[in-house]
């Protein structure tokens, strides 16, 4: 029955083919698993009462669907009046009927699709009985009026009604737990958190409405007669403990003039514990604003030396001058000592372990997350204000006519993170100087008292339960609340089968952690891992895993603070710098004010070659200080971490490790230390940039492993291939040949899946590498293998080629749908792959294809602006490389050199030369779309017009450009876009290679993949 179910959800996992769907069925899932919650004996049938004590709290009360709800509240009317009668709680007949509302609303939440659903298949049975009323309403009297309807309702949907009750029962057994613990805890209480006067009755219980753990459970505040509130939460609070226990510590011994941190009351009871609650307070003076910010500094510096993770905004609350930490269970947390089975660590890995373990990724600085298009900011420090949110949520659309889910935009609220002064927030951006004045005191303290510090953490932090996040809560939050879809509550096993999409893309050794994760999932619960501080076996709901982390969270965590320095404590700083000026792009921040340079003079300034070597062998030094460096079995492997541009939108920056890809990464990085080394026969050099290559080349394992993988010349895998082969050549590896053919081959076998067709990540830079070494290559099977790869890529833009032949265009629509114009983007650039294509093979149609794709370049053009659109939509003009004039004068250029002309191009050359020399300067300083870019393109140029007094003009201009942006390391105070980028197409690599340019001729020209 289940197998036949299976298959007929197959298309919910499209990632998966019938030989994986069925290893995922026998493999994950034993027998208990696969039954889930469908055997629970639980009472289905039941008669809607209206005449119960529930109903009668409730019928007046003008609550949706209350018919459907009563039969479960009745069911259970006996326990809810026990919670009520109980000594401890204080009667009060409003607070019982919030109480049942509360309840109604926890049943909607779990019902509303079927709900939804239902309602809009009766209106299409029963139009003509609807009258002048909404959906809801007549859906709402049919229920009432016809009790047939509402127990086929029931009937239909009988998993439905067992998950209602099994969370009913939940819920109400999570209530009467925190009376039982309030009773039995009552005296210690008033003793803790009220100087031993009483507290009084219970008068409220306010749960959290999100996401619940360990079988309904999550964090409630305990509201009392005297006015008191203490907070409850359903687990160990031991970490809570022993963290106010070091801070009292760290107050007792820190010297006098630091300030002091808020200390809390926790009680915690093995299980369950009890916390103060912390009130939010506004500060009276800027002064204590200032002690706030510096708290918050010393606090992160504490928090990173004890590995803590996710404590954004909602886990820290703004005391007036004190920052108070009220979640900490994810101390001790660390993404390098998770085993994964075979898994070899390579040094972009290690990087990004650098990343996640450093104060970015403690959820406290600033830090942007998102869907693509728009971003949010959740972090202790960045959540300043009411923001957008990146993810939709639903809107219910109650009419006459329409009764229907609708998905809209949302917003993140204020939280109480940040200090007050007058209701005024004060924003951390403006204190960072407190804030790194405390984050530099603290470590500092710890280094200074490491010994006693490790000794104190060794001693107090033995055995202590924290939280262990093995995915983001995100992933299990989408996948249950698509299992409340109406079509998986109508059979015993196909929310099963939905839920069983979590064990996607898990190895076979994850087995036990992916049926504890489908077991809470089940049960309606995020899933929730636990570790003892001094163990590695992971502890889940159910039972133990032996043996999970390579080391203990104890032993790692104390590794780290062994690890402290000064170098560690500078890129700390970065981090925290770059995760404030990088959160939003301005572009004034770029500005160099560089005009193309326009006198004739002969006498003007000059650089010696000698003074931009130096320059450039300054900055080699300076990435090599920056890297990271990892000892694999055969090799040395090095990269680097670097802020990179959100690809959509380039508005907001991440840290990350910079990768493998020609632009921004590896590929680009290690042909400039190469050539760096070659010209200086620096062998050190030369070390760092076979480091650098060797990571590239440890990713060719397979050919089968890249499969998939982006084919283009700047950012997929012939950016690699073409870094390789220049590699080899700098560093004489004649070894180096197999991984150039693998790449090949695996180029070859990606091209059929290229769907972006451009020079930057498709076929066309794949052919412009291709050619490259057609070129250089004195290998004859070698050659005669790059041509038949060469037709097959032209093959491959004739068959995606949108023609309208009656227009005689041409252009190539990407898998975003996106189609440019411009050289790394769009038509610009693919019309010069095509024509090195027509170069070697001299097919005329390929000067045919040329032709339509210019036509269409052509209608983007704006006589007023003189430049060409980006794209169809004609709202953006540019410049650059990558989009704009500057990149429409290289392709015109390369055209003509490979061989096609036609009576309008000599024309565009002139007018795109002069827009970009008029137009294009001192934006910024990049490769990519800035002023070295533009140069290069300039100079190329300036040899095809033969013009020696424009090639004086171009001397002119850099040498403007290094006095004034890269001279007496002025360089290192560069930016783009808001932060310090490392790459060849937007970094400081880029900046290097084009020194090495002016101080020697014989450098390739990477714009055009020379």
């Amino acid at each position: 029955m289940e197998q036949d179910i299976f298959f007929y959800w197959k298309s919910l996992f499209p990632e998966c083919n019938t030989e994986e769907l069925e290893m995922i069925l026998q493999n994950f899932f034993d027998e208990e698993a696969r039954k889930g919650i469908a055997e629970e004996n639980l009472e289905s049938n039941f008669e809607v009462d209206y005449g119960s004590e529930i109903a009668k709290f409730l019928l007046d009360k003008n609550i949706p669907y209350l018919s459907f709800f009563l039969p479960f509240l009745n069911s259970n009317q006996m326990r809810i009046d026990r919670i009520f009668s109980s000594k401890i709680i204080q009667f009060n007949e409003k607070y019982k009927v919030e109480f049942l509302i509360n309840l109604c609303e926890f049943i909607w939440s779990l019902s509303y699709r079927v709900l939804i659903l239902e309602t809009n298949l009766l209106d299409e049975e029963f139009q003509e009985k609807r009258n002048d009323i909404t959906l809801q309403e007549f859906a709402a009297n049919e229920m009432k009026t016809n009790e047939k309807y509402l127990l086929d309702v029931y009937k239909l949907y009988q998993p439905l009604v067992k998950f209602i009750q099994l969370r009913i029962n939940l819920f109400l057994s999570y209530f009467e737990e925190i009376i039982d613990h309030t009773s039995k805890d009552y005296c210690e209480l008033t003793l803790a958190f009220n100087e031993g006067r009483a507290l009084g009755n219970i008068i409220n219980i306010s749960l959290n409405h999100g996401d619940t753990h360990n079988g309904g459970k999550n964090v409630a505040i305990i509201s009392f007669e005297n006015g008191k509130k203490i907070v409850y939460k359903p687990h160990s609070l031991m970490i809570d403990e022993k963290f106010y226990g070091l801070i009292s510590w760290i107050n007792e011994t820190i010297p006098l003039n630091i300030e002091k941190q808020r200390e809390i009351t926790i009680i915690n009871k093995g299980f369950y514990g009890w916390s103060e609650y912390v009130n939010d307070l506004d500060c009276s003076s800027l002064g204590q604003i200032r002690k706030y910010y510096y708290r918050f500094g010393s606090l992160m510096a504490l928090i990173h030396s004890l590995n803590g993770k996710d404590l954004h905004h909602e886990n820290i609350i703004a005391e007036g001058e004190y920052p108070v930490f009220i979640d900490l269970e994810t101390l001790f947390s660390s993404s390098s000592i998770v085993y994964r089975k075979e898994q070899k660590k390579d040094v972009h890995t290690h990087a990004a372990e650098i990343i996640s373990d450093s104060i970015y990724g403690t959820g406290l600085v600033p830090r942007m997350i998102g869907n693509g298009n728009q971003f949010v900011d959740i972090s202790a420090l960045g959540a300043d204000s009411k923001q957008e949110s990146p993810f939709l949520s639903y809107k219910l659309e109650n009419t006459k006519s329409k009764f229907k889910l609708e998905r809209v935009d949302s917003s993140l609220e204020i939280e109480k993170n940040l200090p007050r002064m007058g209701q005024k927030i004060e924003y951390a951006k403006d204190f960072l100087e407190e804030i790194i004045a405390g984050f530099e005191t603290m470590y500092k303290w710890i280094i200074d008292n490491r010994e006693t510090f490790i000794k104190h953490i060794r001693k107090n932090f033995l055995n202590v339960p924290v939280r262990f996040l093995y995915r983001n809560t995100s992933v299990y939050t989408q996948l249950y609340r698509t299992s409340l879809h109406p079509d998986f509550f109508q059979d015993e096993f196909s929310r099963n089968i939905i839920l069983k999409r979590i064990a996607i893309g898990s190895d076979i050794d994850q087995r036990n952690v992916v049926q504890a994760e489908y077991k809470d999932l089940l049960l309606g619960d995020v899933p929730y891992f636990t570790v003892n501080t001094d163990s590695k076996d992971l502890i889940t709901s159910k039972g133990e895993i032996k043996n999970f982390f390579l080391e203990s969270p104890l032993d790692n965590t104390i590794k780290k603070i062994l690890g402290f320095s000064s170098i560690d404590m500078e890129r700390q700083l970065e981090f925290l710098n770059i995760s404030f000026f990088g959160k939003k792009y301005s572009p004034e921040k770029d500005f160099t004010f560089i005009k193309f340079d326009n006198d004739r003079s002969e006498n003007a300034e000059t650089i010696k070659l000698e003074t931009c070597l130096n320059t450039a062998i300054d900055i080699g030094k300076y990435l090599m200080e920056k890297s990271i460096c990892l000892k694999n079995e055969s090799c040395y492997e090095r990269t680097w971490i670097s802020t990179i541009l959100e690809k959509k939108n380039q508005v907001i920056h991440e840290i990350v490790p910079v990768g493998r890809d020609f632009y921004l990464g590896n590929s680009g990085i290690s042909l400039f230390l190469g050539n760096l080394g070659k010209i200086t026969k620096n062998k050190k050099m030369l070390a760092w940039a076979e480091d650098s290559i060797n990571s590239v080349i440890s990713e060719m394992k397979t050919v089968e492993d890249l499969e998939g993988n982006l084919i283009g010349g700047f950012n997929g895998l012939s950016g690699n291939l073409y870094s390789i082969y220049k590699m080899k050549k700098i560093l004489e590896k004649e070894e180096y040949s197999d991984y150039i053919f693998k790449y090949m081959k695996c180029i070859e076998v990606n091209i059929d899946y290229d769907t972006n067709f451009d020079v930057i990540s498709g076929v066309a830079g794949a052919i412009n590498v291709f050619y490259s070494i057609y070129r250089d290559t004195k290998d004859t099977v070698l050659k005669k293998y790059i041509l038949k790869v060469l037709r097959k890529c032209w093959e491959h833009l004739k068959k995606n080629a949108v023609i309208d032949l009656e227009k005689e265009e041409v252009y190539w629509k990407s898998s975003v749908g996106d189609i440019s114009t411009g050289f790394a983007h769009g038509n610009a650039g693919i019309c010069v792959a095509i024509a090195k294509i027509y170069y070697l093979t001299k097919k005329e149609e390929c000067l045919v294809y040329i032709n339509y794709a210019l036509k269409y370049e052509r209608n983007l053009y704006s006589d007023s602006a003189k430049n060409w659109y980006t794209s169809i939509a004609k709202d953006t003009l540019s410049y650059g490389w990558c989009n704009g004039s500057g990149g429409i004068l290289l392709s015109r250029l390369l055209l003509k050199e490979f061989g096609y002309t036609d009576m309008e191009i000599d024309d565009e050359i002139e007018i795109a030369f002069h827009t970009t020399v008029e137009k294009g300067f001192g934006f910024n300083l990049t490769l990519c779309h800035g002023d070295l870019g533009l140069l290069e393109i300039i100079r190329k140029y300036s040899k095809y017009k033969n013009d020696t007094v424009l090639i004086q003009k171009c001397n002119n201009t850099f040498v403007n450009i290094f006095n004034d942006t890269l001279s007496n390391s002025k360089w290192k105070s560069l930016e783009n876009r808001g932060t310090e980028t490392l790459g060849i197409m937007t970094g400081l690599s880029g900046i290097g290679y084009t020194l090495l340019r002016e101080s020697n001729v014989d450098m390739p020209n990477i714009l055009i993949s020379e």
